[in-house]
């Protein structure tokens, strides 16, 4: 439920991040493929297999762009499940799942959200995690498991670093508990050598880009250090909003956040106590801390999307603490409870621009193809218009627009005025057409302006970027 009304709030608009996902299936589904996030050398593009065979299927790109993340929800879900089972049993396990599906609310917001590599990074995570706990609490090697445990991590290594996260913890757990077998690890680098053969071609064709273009970021270590552990972790337990990083208050004051703290800090002691700190689903924790600061982008929290790789540890520690099912069910309640809560909160603080349907319709009416817009617009109207406007970006994550926009007769201009950066653009498109007695038309629909020079004037000759 909560999911289905994330769709109908401001806060559940879809974004040209994930429009541009959405693209990338398409285009897959046309037989074009790419390894990596368009204009990028790392993020796998696996999801965009999956979604565009969907689409390739069913005819609908609605319907595979919306249904792959919900799934991925699923499967997370349920691996949980089978991870606590082998631990709690079945009935606490149960709610284990329950748990990760309701809470905290960063996750369940993202997980509606097509984001071409988080969620199969995170499924890849927990299977090698399963895959692990698998080969220790059967006490026996099989060849296939092992090699299903290095195929995962490969895939998820091609999807993103952060697989790291349960790579570690499983392949320390493993070496503790089973030793140093020669065969079955190689039969495990088999299998994660063929899971990260897309980036390993990728790495050698172009000189080792996928690691050189991660470098960079802002802040230092301790910076990243502070902001996870100030305003990243108490955001992966519930206690702050993702995006606006306010404290969840639901009107009590502090007594919120000071009570989902508190609740965590006494599941982490009991889990202490019961040694279950030892299983690598929970030290996933303890290893992501210091291996995320060293990432380029740990200074950002926002969304929360880096702490989604938290929610199932959290899921584990809460049903690893107690054995009644009361207390359980209670507590899968108010997390459910907290986490609708804070995303009807949210629901105006991120808004990404709303449908460009509008647009669309007026530049079709004009039989007009080709844009010039900002990010946050041009890879949204593009995806929203099924490509029949293909807008160039100041931010060029496909090149080929931005060359059929400038060969083009015409082009429009497109900005939403909510956007600060496009307020200053819109200036600099109006003032530059003035300087150079170029006439043109403007449009207004809703909060979309639309300029249609009369002829096609391209951005780097208004002083624009792009």
């Amino acid at each position: 439920m909560i999911r289905l009304l994330i769709h109908a709030m401001p806060v559940g608009r879809v974004n040209s991040d994930e429009a541009i996902a959405g693209l990338m299936a398409r285009h897959f589904a046309r037989g074009e493929w790419t390894t990596f996030y368009w204009g990028q050398s790392y993020a796998g593009s696996l999801e965009m297999v999956v979604t565009g065979a969907i689409m390739k299927v069913t005819g609908s790109d609605v319907f595979a762009f919306y249904a792959v993340p919900f799934v991925e929800s699923l499967l997370v879900a349920g691996l949980t499940f089978l991870i606590a089972r082998n631990h709690v049993g079945r009935d606490r396990a149960i709610f284990a799942g329950l748990l990760v599906w309701v809470f905290p609310a960063a996750w369940v917001l993202l997980s509606t959200k097509a984001m071409l590599f988080y969620q199969p990074t995170l499924i890849f995570g927990l299977t090698a995690v399963l895959a692990a706990d698998s080969l220790i609490q059967r006490n026996r090697s099989r060849l296939i498991v092992w090699f299903g445990f290095g195929l995962v991590l490969g895939l998820g290594w091609w999807c993103s670093f952060q697989i790291l996260f349960f790579a570690v913890p499983a392949i320390v757990w493993l070496l503790v508990r089973r030793g140093n077998r020669f065969a079955e690890w190689l039969v495990a680098l088999v299998g994660g050598l063929i899971g990260a053969s897309p980036w390993l071609v990728y790495y050698i064709k172009y000189d080792g880009l996928p690691l050189k273009q991660l470098a960079g970021g802002q802040g230092g270590y301790v910076d990243h250090l502070n902001s996870i552990v100030t305003a990243g972790l108490p955001m992966a337990v519930g206690g702050r909003q993702p995006y606006t990083e306010r404290w969840l208050t639901l009107g009590a004051g502090p007594l919120v956040p000071i009570l989902i703290l508190g609740a965590i800090a006494t599941a982490v002691v009991v889990c202490c106590r019961n040694r279950v700190v030892w299983h690598p689903l929970f030290l996933v924790a303890l290893v992501f801390v210091p291996l995320h600061a060293l990432a380029a982008g740990a200074f950002y929290v926002g969304s929360g999307r880096y702490f989604i790789f938290l929610a199932p540890t959290v899921a584990f520690c809460i049903v690893s603490c107690t054995r009644r099912l009361s207390i359980l069910a209670g507590l899968s309640v108010f997390a459910a409870l907290v986490s609708g809560a804070t995303i009807w909160g949210i629901r105006d603080a991120y808004v990404a621009p709303p449908s460009t349907a509008p647009v669309g319709r007026l530049l079709e009416s004009r039989q007009i193809r080709h844009v010039y817009a900002s990010y946050w617009v041009a890879y949204k109207l593009t995806w929203e218009s099924h490509e029949a406007v293909r807008a160039a970006s100041d931010f060029d994550r496909y090149p080929l627009w931005s060359v059929e926009a400038r060969s083009a007769a015409s082009a429009a201009y497109v900005m939403y005025l909510p956007i600060a950066q496009d307020e200053h653009r819109y200036e600099a498109v109006v003032d530059g057409l003035k300087d150079q007695s170029i006439a043109y038309e403007e449009f207004i629909r809703g909060a979309y302006v639309v300029i249609i020079p009369e002829r096609n004037v391209a951005p780097e000759a208004l002083g624009l970027a792009g």
